[in-house]
């Protein structure tokens, strides 16, 4: 079952259900009472969050406008190669 779950949601919910877990035990390492006590509402308004981005995100890729984060780690002249062999 476990191993269904990135297929079933999506690699970038997965990525983020591992992050927030892994801040989450950290925290709980920190401070146990004040994790359990605000973990939940924590957690909730990142949800939240990344919901009202959605909408921008979405007008935004309507208009093909780029991706406003992209990162490369090649030098110019390998990222213009790049990007000419995945232009269209």
């Amino acid at each position: 079952m476990a191993m269904a779950i990135p297929f079933y949601l999506g690699s970038y919910f997965v990525i983020d259900m591992c992050v927030g877990s892994l801040i989450l035990f950290v925290w709980k390492i920190m401070n146990k009472q004040q994790a359990e006590e605000l973990g939940p509402a924590v957690a909730s308004g990142l949800i939240c969050g990344e919901s009202m981005w959605g909408i921008p995100a979405a007008k935004l890729s309507l208009a093909d406008v780029p991706a406003p984060v992209c990162m490369k780690f090649l030098s110019s002249k390998d990222n213009a190669k790049v990007d000419s062999f995945l232009s269209p």
